[in-house]
């Protein structure tokens, strides 16, 4: 059973999705939604200093940008702003989904079993900066294969690779940020 009690420690790293969506390098939000959300990468920091206070030297892990707890269910959600196109920025937003899922295992005191049906996963890119994921998206006879094939596998259309991460989470969604509210509302 899940122990999300846990979380209200936490509570210090609430703060907006807009907040959460902010790139320094380009001075940049990725959204203005003002939805109340935990700063996953505080938690993050939070749950490793408590752990190297048991350990002495532990490296630095990677984490998703917010959790957001709807209706019983906790929205991993990760925001790039930049180019995701390339091998090494795919393994960078990987390395984040399995670190954070392993962290919010950790706090919640849960098996992966109890968080695969309440955990879901949100990717929101910048379609100016992903153009080739909007073409592929956009291009009629590829949209509507991958759509119907996605349809009858029961899930949403999703950037190739990330349709492995359905074995974690109840839902996956790679999306640009003008469909991230829309997305949050179907919660």
């Amino acid at each position: 059973m899940l122990n999300f009690e846990t979380l209200e420690r936490y509570n210090y790293t609430s703060t907006s999705l807009k907040n959460t969506s902010y790139d320094e390098i380009n001075d940049a939000y990725l959204t203005d939604l003002e939805t109340l959300v935990y700063d996953f990468d505080k938690i993050k920091d939070r749950y490793v200093q408590d752990i190297r206070d048991c350990h002495s030297a532990l490296p630095s892990f990677r984490s998703n940008d917010a959790l957001y707890n709807k209706n019983g269910k906790l929205i991993f959600i990760e925001f790039k702003n930049g180019c995701i196109t390339s091998g090494k920025e795919k393994a960078e937003v990987r390395s984040k989904i399995s670190e954070s899922l392993l962290i919010l295992t950790d706090i919640l005191d849960a098996k992966l079993k109890e968080m695969r049906n309440v955990c879901c996963y949100v990717l929101v890119y910048n379609k100016k900066n992903n153009a080739s994921f909007e073409r592929q998206r956009n291009n009629k006879s590829i949209n509507q294969m991958a759509t119907t094939l996605a349809n009858l596998a029961g899930s949403k259309f999703l950037i190739a690779g990330f349709d492995r991460y359905r074995v974690f989470f109840r839902e996956v969604y790679t999306i640009n940020e003008d469909e991230l509210k829309g997305v949050l509302n179907s919660f």
